[in-house]
């Protein structure tokens, strides 16, 4: 028996379902870094975008190496995502 608010397994299993569908088929470039800016996760157009043949070899590097070719800008996204907890509609030059 579940809690009256607590979600059942299958309708966990569909939202993580349409969450996959739309992270691997989006048109736009999607990732998540870790608080120590490392890749944890990127969708295929990232790869694509990037320039590399798969997910695995940007994984293998931190999001600065990557991203950000000033470095102050690196600390400006960090520093929003420490204090608003997220990074959205950001533009990287």
């Amino acid at each position: 028996m579940t809690a009256p608010h607590q979600p059942s397994e299958e309708v966990l299993y569909e939202s993580e379902t349409r969450y996959q569908r739309l992270f691997e088929h989006a048109h736009e470039g999607i990732f998540r870094i870790t608080t120590e800016g490392h890749f944890a996760e990127v969708n295929p157009m990232f790869v694509s975008l990037l320039g590399y043949d798969s997910a695995q070899e940007i994984l293998s590097f931190s999001s600065q190496d990557a991203l950000y070719i000033d470095s102050a800008q690196y600390q400006r996204v960090r520093q929003t995502c420490n204090t608003a907890g997220s990074v959205r509609n950001m533009e990287l030059l």
